[in-house]
Order: C-alpha cells, then sequence, then structure tokens
C-alpha cells in the first residue's frame, strides 16, 4: 500500500508540468508606462520633483535632495544621488545616476524608486 501511495504522488509532481493551467502564467509589464508616484525610470531630477508635489499634492520645499552630493562620475560635478519625500510614515526615495551620453542640461536620470508604506 505504501509504495502504491508514493508512486501515485510521483505521478501526480511529474504530470503537474504537463498541466500548464495548473501553473501560474507570467505576467509582463511595459516598463515604460509603469510608474511609481508619478515617477518613471530615465526622468530627469526636475520631472521627478514636479511629479512628486503633483501625487502627493505637497510643497517643493518637503522634498529632500542627498545631503551629503557626491561628484557624479558622468557629469564631473557634485549633485544628488537622491531625492526623498516623507510624511506620515509614506517615504519615497529616488535614486539617480548620470546620464550616459551626456547632457549637461539634464545630467540625472532616475535608475530606482523606493516606496515604503507604514504598516
Amino acid at each position: 500500500m505504501r509504495s502504491k501511495l508514493s508512486l501515485g504522488a510521483l505521478a501526480f509532481v511529474l504530470l503537474l508540468p504537463a498541466f500548464p493551467a495548473l501553473a501560474a502564467s507570467p505576467l509582463s509589464v511595459n516598463l515604460r508606462t509603469l510608474d511609481v508616484a508619478g515617477v518613471r525610470t530615465g526622468i530627469d531630477f526636475d520631472q521627478v520633483a514636479k511629479a512628486l508635489t503633483e501625487h502627493f499634492q505637497a510643497a517643493p520645499a518637503d522634498l529632500k535632495p542627498d545631503p551629503f552630493p557626491g561628484e557624479n562620475i558622468v557629469a564631473h560635478t557634485k549633485l544628488p544621488s537622491t531625492l526623498t519625500y516623507e510624511k506620515d510614515g509614506t517615504r519615497v526615495t529616488v535614486h539617480f545616476e548620470g546620464r550616459v551620453p551626456v547632457d549637461l542640461a539634464m545630467p540625472l536620470v532616475v535608475w530606482l524608486v523606493t516606496y515604503q508604506l507604514p504598516w
């Protein structure tokens, strides 16, 4: 009896991949249109500030840039690497990298957005 049970379980496990309806199908997302609080990857610093102030209906003074900006290796100037908005336990931090190819008018682009919600 014991061997029949294990053979049945083994048959179920082996046949499971043969039935895709039983497995979860992957979802695809168009990353060009995906945004977090109005922020998309690839937009510049000023666009991020505008998007965050519009989304959260906040004043520009509520956005906190990196307090200790370092030299950006692409633009060779001191530029903030983050911009943060925080209120009532909600925190959005936008991380920037230098734009390649270099555009001194818009030297930074978004590469990562973190959105933390209160528990």
